[in-house]
């Protein structure tokens, strides 16, 4: 009939040449080159255009720039909470090990004399306390003295033995927290106390009874001092100034 037009392109599938005069395909094709025809391939165009530099527009700005890396100049301070750490050191305001145990030595000895202090102190003591084998009595009539007195003495020196040893527990927990001038106080208190304490146990050679306090006395507070003055400490009191 007239009026219905039969497609001008072949059905199988295949595209139409130019040379079979018909319309050219609506979007860019690829030509396999022939035996003899000497054409290579072509590829499509730019779908982003021409000048375009082909990366999708989201990116078209480039990557987002990496974060730069801080430095620290060579010999520069380290910020707060970033420096390098002592051994033993559990943080950047951690104390060292070695601090740590040191107090806890130095705080043997006045922790035995507040007690024994207290006692003398505060105990009920009677002249019955004294027996008559002890000789006592009979010391107390060569210097001139009574009983009461003795007994009041003792008194008083336990009083006076229980402040000393809470001032020394003191200088102990201040130096804890950091303050080298209380550390030195407690140093200089120690190698007094030591002193005394070391012609106590040479005077006690022959009583190993009498020399269990002294030896207690000298070893924990020289184990303690020693501990404070370590490197570590010594490093952590200087950062804390």
């Amino acid at each position: 009939m007239g009026g219905v037009s039969t497609p001008s392109g072949p059905q199988d599938g295949t595209e139409p040449s130019a040379g079979d005069g018909g319309a050219a395909p609506a979007g860019p094709a690829y030509y396999r080159p022939g035996p003899s025809s000497g054409y290579y391939p072509q590829y499509p165009q730019n779908p982003y255009g021409p000048g375009s530099s082909g990366v999708p527009p989201q990116f078209a700005g480039g990557y987002p720039a990496a974060r730069p890396q801080e430095t620290y100049p060579y010999g520069g301070p380290f910020p707060a909470g970033t420096g390098p750490q002592y051994v033993g050191q559990t943080g950047a305001t951690g104390r060292p090990r070695n601090v740590v145990t040191g107090f806890m030595f130095l705080l043997v000895s006045p922790a035995l004399f507040i007690v024994v202090g207290l006692v003398l102190a505060l105990a009920p003591l009677t002249p019955d306390m004294f027996p008559p084998e002890t000789g006592i009595q009979e010391a107390l009539t060569a210097s001139g003295l009574t009983m009461e007195q003795l007994l009041s003495a003792m008194r008083t020196f336990g009083a006076v033995l229980a402040v000393l040893a809470v001032v020394y527990a003191l200088l102990a927990v201040v130096s804890f927290l950091g303050k080298l001038g209380a550390l030195i106080t407690l140093t200089v208190l120690t190698v007094l106390f030591d002193l005394f304490w070391l012609l106590a146990l040479l005077s006690a050679a022959t009583n190993p009874i009498g020399a269990i306090l002294p030896v207690i006395v000298l070893g924990t507070s020289i184990v303690g001092v020693t501990l404070m003055f370590s490197a570590q400490s010594r490093a952590w009191f200087a950062a804390r100034r």
